[in-house]
């Protein structure tokens, strides 16, 4: 290898990593939640009646304690079991959990959910993802911390 090599390596690897998010605050949530929620819970996260329920309800994010850490821990373990939302019953809802997503970007999933469309001030750290991980509720105390509808 040159020394022009060895250089160019060095130059492409320092333009990489100025390329790359600094935080969970600068991936994009709204793209990842398209990426990896909209299948689902649609774009907007208007949901799918009867299949996926709305995630752009701010009275139910912004009653909810943590609502970032529910977010996490719902989509890091899954949820499971019968709810309303809206008038619509959803039974047998089977949320899958995604434990493979990083947590970053399951941070900036939930800001997005929390922030946009639950209208919170609501954020979420690869640090406050990683907490959740290390402590996840169970399916019976997630459901627990859903607030009435």
């Amino acid at each position: 290898m040159t020394l022009n090599d060895l250089a160019a390596r060095i130059a492409g690897c320092l333009i990489l990593g100025a390329s790359l998010p600094a935080s969970a605050q600068e991936i994009d949530g709204t793209t990842l939640f398209n990426d990896n929620c909209a299948v689902c819970h649609a774009e907007g996260g208007l949901g799918n009646p009867g299949f996926a329920p709305p995630l752009n309800r701010p009275a139910f994010w912004q009653g909810m304690d943590a609502p970032t850490d529910y977010i996490a821990a719902v989509v890091i373990g899954g949820l499971h079991g019968t709810m309303t939302v809206g008038g619509q019953m959803y039974v047998g809802l089977r949320m899958p959990p995604l434990p493979q997503i990083e947590d970053a970007e399951i941070a900036a999933i939930a800001t997005y959910v929390a922030g946009d469309l639950g209208q919170t001030d609501a954020t979420a750290s690869a640090e406050t993802v990683a907490a959740v991980r290390v402590a996840l509720p169970d399916n019976a105390a997630l459901m627990a911390k859903r607030p009435a509808e």
